[in-house]
């Protein structure tokens, strides 16, 4: 008797310093808004200084340290209720994403084009339009869900910096971030906003 008293006092000690632990559930949003978490894909072989003579390919290839940096984008999407992982169509971001989806068990990543790198002569405002374009498809068919968007050191910037409100002309040098990284992002009502 005496062992199920000193029990209960201490289960009853836990729940008021709020020691005692509770499973987390999860509420879908109703307000039809889309959690997005944008990934820049992991450190590539183009990145940085690599042995001469590698193919196209090669270059656009994870690194080591670039796979382990997907290992580690992927650890903290383990529990966001992703449903859907969408990549550019280059093989760095395709790779990156597949490592996300497969953490996730997701199917295979979905190529998008709207998220592509900037190639020569495509200004910031275009490049945005394309992929304020693609956001707009996807979050008529994602809304109240959660999904990664894998794309580039150009095009992250220009997403930050429309959800923070930053000056177009400042984005490549205030919003830039590291291979790897993850933003969370939120689609509501038409528009782009930090997470808070």
């Amino acid at each position: 008797m005496r062992i199920r008293c000193v029990w209960i006092s201490l289960m009853a000690g836990l729940a008021i310093c709020g020691c005692a632990s509770k499973a987390e559930t999860y509420v879908p949003t109703t307000d039809g808004s889309v959690q997005i978490y944008l990934v820049r894909h992991a450190r590539a072989y183009r990145n940085e200084p690599h042995p001469p003579g590698m193919t196209a390919e090669q270059l656009d290839s994870l690194t080591p340290h670039g796979l382990e940096q997907a290992k580690d984008a992927a650890d903290l999407l383990v529990k966001k209720h992703v449903t859907t992982v969408i990549a550019s169509p280059t093989h760095r971001t395709t790779q990156t994403a597949e490592i996300i989806a497969a953490a996730l068990h997701l199917p295979e990543p979905t190529s998008d084009p709207a998220f592509g790198p900037m190639p020569e002569g495509e200004a910031p405002a275009e490049a945005l339009g394309r992929a304020m374009a693609g956001l707009r498809d996807l979050a008529t068919r994602h809304a109240n869900g959660a999904i990664v968007i894998v794309t580039h050191g150009d095009i992250c910037p220009l997403l930050i910096g429309e959800a923070r409100g930053t000056a177009l002309e400042k984005r490549m040098t205030v919003e830039t971030i590291e291979p790897g990284s993850v933003t969370h992002l939120i689609w509501v009502n038409g528009r782009l906003k930090l997470a808070p």
